[in-house]
């Protein structure tokens, strides 16, 4: 069972408390009859704050069952205001008056005018205790249904602020990956540029090389005996040396 079954079940039955009550109030008088609107009273809040936490609970039910719920929570809000209603009204009814009995004797119509008097006072009395008390309990009423509603605002926002957070808990991930991306995205740039560094260099050499044979191809081709490549010839060789005449041995006679 779902806690929005759990919360419709009770307030069924605090409803069914509360009706129980206010039939009470019907047969009973005195301390007896306040007990029982002090109990219904009770009752009556209670129901409020379970209703307000079945309406948190549909919230997270799917559409289909949380259309159920919802045909549920209208029908639970309008018996509820009839209830308030009925103890309402039960609280400022008040108990049937007793016959009094006319004065008798000398002097009966003035005293019968002084009489009258004092009833009409009290009548009107009665009447402006009734209306303020009316007064009252439609301000008690009007501040039950604003605190219910800021609670639901409050349940409302509470809700908003948890998806918010958790938004920026995805939001802080997101950035965190962000900059890692941006650190290795700044190390490979680093390495393309000393790349290219090195390429520039390489390029430089070629280019002076390339003016260099530019420069000495024009230059053969103006002078050609400005710059020669060929090896210098190879020194001239000695004349060969004559051998020494060496004198014959003289004889021996």
């Amino acid at each position: 069972m779902s806690d929005a079954a759990v919360f419709d079940d009770e307030l069924r039955s605090l409803e069914e408390h509360v009706q129980s009550c206010l039939r009470a109030m019907d047969t009973t008088s005195g301390d007896a009859r306040q007990d029982k609107y002090n109990r219904a009273q009770e009752l009556l809040k209670s129901a409020q704050r379970t209703f307000h936490h079945l309406k948190v609970e549909i919230r997270q039910l799917e559409p289909v069952e949380a259309a159920d719920y919802e045909r549920r929570c209208k029908e639970h809000n309008t018996l509820i205001t009839q209830l308030k209603e009925q103890l309402a009204a039960k609280k400022n009814e008040a108990p049937a008056a007793s016959p009094v009995g006319g004065h008798g004797g000398a002097g009966g119509a003035g005293g019968a005018g002084e009489y009258d008097d004092g009833k009409g006072r009290a009548r009107a009395t009665k009447d402006r205790i009734a209306t303020t008390q009316n007064h009252a309990l439609a301000a008690l009423n009007r501040i039950e249904q604003t605190v219910e509603d800021t609670k639901q605002v409050g349940d409302s926002t509470a809700q908003k602020l948890a998806e918010q957070t958790e938004q920026m808990h995805r939001m802080n991930d997101k950035l965190d990956k962000l900059d890692s991306e941006v650190d290795r995205a700044k190390s490979e740039l680093n390495a393309f540029i000393r790349r290219m560094m090195t390429d520039k260099i390489i390029l430089c050499f070629i280019l002076l090389v390339i003016i260099a044979v530019i420069a000495i191809v024009i230059i053969k081709l103006k002078d050609p005996d400005a710059v020669n490549f060929d090896p210098p010839p190879p020194p001239p060789t000695p004349p060969p040396t004559p051998a020494p005449i060496t004198p014959p041995p003289a004889t021996q006679r």
